[in-house]
């Protein structure tokens, strides 16, 4: 990273985010979840995909479950609206 005054800082991790020595805690886990689906589905279909997983021990068959959670459909988005190159 190269500071206003011209010098640079640089930093390593032995153990990236993720790795068995620096672990990923769940509720880091279900906000990353959370935002990659929202961004696609929205947020009401990112709440009911993480319920769903949550409850998967609890289902008797998979059919059941990934009827319980709809058709996914994408969420509007604005394309429209971006320039083209």
């Amino acid at each position: 990273m190269s500071l206003t005054g011209g010098a640079a800082e640089r930093a390593a991790s032995e153990y990236p985010k993720g790795h068995a020595e620096n672990p990923v805690s769940t509720g880091e886990l279900e906000e990353k979840f959370s935002m990659l689906v929202a961004s696609r589905f929205g947020g009401q279909t990112a709440g009911t995909l993480l319920r769903a997983l949550h409850s998967i021990e609890q289902a008797s068959d998979m059919a059941t479950l990934f009827a319980s959670m709809g058709r996914l459909k994408p969420a509007p988005t604005h394309d429209h609206l971006a320039p083209t190159p």
